[in-house]
């Protein structure tokens, strides 16, 4: 598979990233107007216009601005990549898809304002813009599947299989373990044919198995799930932790206690640095940077492997870390919280 028009064209596209110099201007203005206007002045710009023609609140204009330039990125990969890298964009995009379809079966069973769960999308792959927005006019998680099987998306299949615990008590958290349950298999098999860009999506699917699983211990910890309860939690593929040292460390009831047993079970020094140095109580700060670990993984394949899929699947990382950077930020102007609070959640470029 030749990559080399398509990674070029990807370099360029890094180079419209905002830069760590970019930040300052826009924590420096005050309020949720100062900073829509600053984000004029960026690339966000034509998108900012656009949005302010059909919202007037600034909260609505950014985060609409921020979705659209968003979606026309993901848009332009999917138009500028041969054939054959579709299944390894699918796996990366599968990372926003499967966050993207838990926010919205949940927005729906709690009737939660569409806007506010778009809002808090990533619109990716085969949930962009458009799909969220139908989706997200389903009167119940049942209509919800039956966008999904008139689509043919392979999504709706673990949805369904959740629905007998979803019509029995109204919770979609076994949705969400049948989501998670059915991506990676799903992904290792499309993307199975032992080339390079195979043996690179393998390990970081591998990896972000290991941090689902480290992420659905410290959720359930202390809660007293059965054993069959907790195997219905673990993901299988992963290189860190096996299947027996989760029903043990799902017994814990302590979290700091749980990342200190994790430690020597993992074998990647990007996880043990952060179960060793943070603070598991802190969920969003944890978790993100978990989540850097992959980001920080791609970015040195994408150096070492530069004609593979790895500069592809680097930028597009970094380009949903700073979406969600604009969007602390603006949110921290429209809330008043201050900048200091907010920046201990900014991650700039890795």
């Amino acid at each position: 598979m030749d990559l080399s028009y398509f990674n070029a064209r990807i370099r360029a596209m890094m180079g419209a990233l905002l830069k760590e110099n970019d930040y300052a201007p826009l924590f420096a203005v005050e309020g949720v107007t100062g900073f829509v206007d600053r984000l004029r002045g960026t690339t966000y710009g034509p998108y900012v216009e656009t949005a302010g023609v059909h919202f007037q609140m600034a909260e609505d204009i950014f985060s609409a601005a921020l979705a659209d330039d968003l979606a026309d990125t993901f848009a332009k990969l999917w138009g500028i990549a041969p054939e054959e890298a579709t299944p390894f964009l699918k796996a990366i995009l599968s990372e926003w898809e499967v966050f993207d379809l838990k926010a919205v079966i949940r927005g729906v069973a709690r009737s939660i304002r569409k806007s506010e769960v778009q809002g808090a999308t990533i619109p990716a792959g085969e949930f962009d813009i458009a799909a969220i927005r139908t989706l997200l006019t389903a009167e119940d998680v049942l209509g919800v599947i039956r966008f999904l099987d008139t689509w043919g998306s392979p999504y709706a299949e673990p949805l369904k299989a959740g629905l007998p615990h979803y019509r029995k008590n109204g919770g979609t958290g076994e949705m969400e373990i049948h989501i998670d349950r059915f991506i990676f298999p799903f992904l290792f098999k499309i993307i199975k044919d032992g080339s390079l860009n195979h043996r690179i999506m393998f390990g970081v699917l591998a990896l972000r198995i290991d941090i689902r699983n480290i992420m659905t211990l410290f959720k359930i910890v202390g809660e007293g799930y059965t054993e069959e309860g907790v195997l219905a939690f673990f993901i299988e593929g992963g290189k860190g932790i096996l299947q027996k040292d989760f029903l043990v460390l799902a017994k814990l009831n302590d979290r700091e206690v749980l990342a200190k047993r994790l430690v020597p079970l993992i074998k990647d020094g990007g996880l043990k640095d952060v179960l060793a140095s943070s603070d598991p109580n802190e969920t969003y700060s944890f978790e993100e940077r978990l989540d850097e670990i992959v980001e920080k993984k791609l970015k040195r394949l994408s150096v070492v492997e530069p004609l593979s899929i790895a500069p592809a699947a680097s930028y597009i990382h970094m380009k949903v870390r700073e979406i969600k950077n604009l969007r602390l930020i603006g949110r921290s102007k429209a809330f008043g919280i201050p900048e200091d609070e907010i920046k201990r959640f900014i991650t700039y470029p890795v």
